[in-house]
């Protein structure tokens, strides 16, 4: 809907339905849409090929929910085209489009059973055996045993994967999913991820997931792609954009990250030696945005090993080489200003002399748990440092509202 409430117009209709498509995905080309002055999709240009699960992750406002609803059709592109199995699409009908979508609202007809809920589309279109399949979809589902209930009689859980059934029963060339465990608590959340991932490999279709949770993309997709303020920022597999974020607002965004202002000194073959404050340290080149220059050095709160001064570890500032030739950089002379014990980990901040706070998650492996005002000593393996622009704002990814 644009800003007053109305459907954007429809440009001319340039494709025709396709029955089941059987090469070629999805392609977002140049894809603008704005509403009056405020621009929600900001050319964006995006291949997604067919049979995976894709996630568009990203804030509340960042573009990611408009982008999914001009898929289906149900908003028109101000610019731009979008292709599905090598087919125009831009100006097909919601309707006529190979696309179901599942909303975080079921929409279920409360008077209807289950099997007539999901059954309802077959129907309509006068498919041969639309109970019949229905029966099979359930099945895939695991709520056979619940055909002839009626939706107030079954849980959330439930009542996502009946929606979820009436969607695939169709045979989409493109489920899209809108915030669909958004209305779930937190274990029912855990437990449908794991059934979505499971009914993607099992019916092939490809899925294209709409969500603000970090966690649900992470374990859900294959590929996910973070956007922010109508762009896309960072696209490819979840450990990627994880361990080697390319800016500041994914490192924030994806989980926490400690960044820390430094300078490029040098190169020596593969690594580039860095200066932080009084520190150096090493930092693989192709991990890093720029060999030269300024930069934000980043390391993952859980990648850094924290110790009471006093270890083995004391004195050892920089950089050194353990005996097997693994690179570890190292901080010394740290305070523990603050903790959080979670059960599972300790979460940590560490004051450093001329770096500041640096952030560590560490496991309650043997129980023990240091106390604010102790001495430590970080460090980590250099190769999980990563450097970002030097320029990007450090908080940026860090302040917004994940919904």
């Amino acid at each position: 809907m644009n800003a007053v409430g109305s459907m954007s117009p429809a440009p001319p209709e340039t494709g025709t339905p396709a029955t089941r498509p059987t090469s070629g995905g999805l392609q977002l080309r140049g894809l603008v849409k704005r509403f009056g002055d405020f621009t929600a999709v900001d050319h964006v240009d995006l291949e997604i090929p067919p049979g995976g699960f894709f996630a568009l992750l990203g804030p509340s406002g960042c573009g990611k929910t408009t982008a999914l609803r001009m898929i289906a059709g149900l908003e028109f592109p101000t610019e731009g085209r979008i292709f599905l199995g090598g087919q125009d699409i831009t100006g097909v009908k919601p309707h006529r489009r190979p696309v179901n979508t599942v909303f975080q609202s079921y929409a279920l007809f409360p008077h209807m059973s289950v099997i007539d809920n999901v059954a309802f589309g077959l129907r309509r279109r006068k498919v041969h055996d639309a109970r019949a399949k229905a029966s099979q979809v359930l099945e895939l589902v695991e709520l056979s045993h619940l055909a002839d209930r009626r939706p107030q009689q079954l849980s959330g859980g439930q009542q996502q994967r009946v929606a979820l059934a009436r969607a695939i029963v169709n045979e989409p060339e493109v489920l899209l999913l809108d915030e669909p465990l958004g209305a779930l608590d937190m274990k029912l959340r855990r437990q449908m991820q794991l059934e979505l991932s499971r009914i993607q490999r099992e019916v092939g279709l490809t899925f294209i997931h709409v969500t603000h949770d970090q966690d649900e993309a992470m374990t859900m997709a294959d590929i996910v792609a973070v956007m922010n303020e109508g762009r896309i920022e960072q696209l490819g597999p979840p450990e990627e954009l994880y361990d080697q974020p390319e800016t500041v607002f994914v490192a924030n965004f994806l989980g926490k990250s400690n960044l820390i202002e430094a300078e490029v000194l040098g190169e020596d073959g593969p690594w580039l030696t860095i200066a932080a404050g009084s520190a150096q340290a090493r930092l693989l080149s192709d991990r890093c945005v720029s060999r030269q220059g300024r930069l934000l050095v980043g390391i993952r709160p859980e990648k850094i090993a924290i110790a009471p001064v006093g270890s083995d570890d004391e004195g050892r500032h920089g950089t050194f080489a353990d005996r097997d030739g693994e690179v570890w950089n190292t901080l010394a002379g740290g305070v523990v200003s603050a903790m959080t014990y979670t059960g599972v980990s300790t979460e940590y901040q560490v004051e450093v002399p001329g770096i500041g706070s640096v952030e560590v998650f560490a496991q309650n492996l043997a129980g023990d748990v240091l106390a604010i005002g102790d001495r430590v000593s970080l460090r980590w393996r250099a190769k999980y440092t990563f450097g970002l622009a030097g320029d990007e704002p450090i908080s940026a990814g860090a302040e917004v509202e994940p919904g």
